[in-house]
């Protein structure tokens, strides 16, 4: 979502969103050779700029092996969250707020687990405040390639700014292409409160 197509009066920055997932499965039988590593995220900005606060899950397979692992960056750092276990099928929900252009906060719960945990993030380098002008609810390949993750549904969806709620109804969707190739196709369903991404293939 595009915080400026809101025409919010006064305007404001975006500054939490939120949603639950279950961690999919990776299915290795339709792999790539080597490793692939896929994200699934919510985020404040980075749209078009690299001001970005995110966090979510990943997994990581390299041939019949996959872990599971969670994680948080303010561009360009990221870090791994040991502390917070993360198998598939595990349902997680994630909360990224900024009360700061340089500070921010993660809040992540395993509900398999019952473990919750809470850490701040800041601007690395003190140059790259977040700009709170999008939030995004995304499948990222980080790699060259994409593992077969079948479908994940981003649900339970809420973002906002200081004074407004923001929901799906202006949200847009953009397929992860590669080389021509579509690789994930992504659905927005307001009406659900719902972003669903579905696997297409692996480059």
């Amino acid at each position: 979502v595009e915080v400026a197509s809101l025409k919010l009066n006064p305007p404001q920055p975006a500054n939490s969103v939120f949603a639950e997932w279950k961690v999919p499965a990776i299915n290795t039988k339709t792999s790539e050779p080597g490793t692939q590593i896929v994200g699934f995220w919510v985020g404040l900005g980075g749209y078009t700029t690299n001001n970005l606060l995110q966090a979510g899950t990943a997994s990581t397979s390299t041939g019949s092996s996959v872990s599971y692992w969670a994680w948080t960056e303010w561009f360009p750092a990221g870090y791994v969250i040991d502390s917070l276990e993360i198998q598939a099928g595990d349902t997680v929900s994630v909360l990224v707020c900024a009360p700061e252009t340089d500070h921010g906060y993660v809040s992540m719960m395993n509900h398999r687990t019952n473990q919750a945990i809470s850490v701040g993030v800041s601007d690395p380098f003190g140059t790259s405040p977040y700009d709170g002008s999008t939030v995004e609810w995304i499948v990222e390949a980080i790699d060259t390639e994409m593992p077969n993750f079948g479908t994940v549904a981003f649900t339970n969806i809420t973002a906002g700014t200081q004074n407004d709620t923001i929901n799906l109804t202006d949200a847009f969707s953009l397929n992860t292409v590669s080389g021509g190739k579509t690789l994930a196709t992504g659905k927005v369903l307001a009406s659900q409160n719902e972003v669903e991404v579905i696997w297409d293939a692996a480059i």
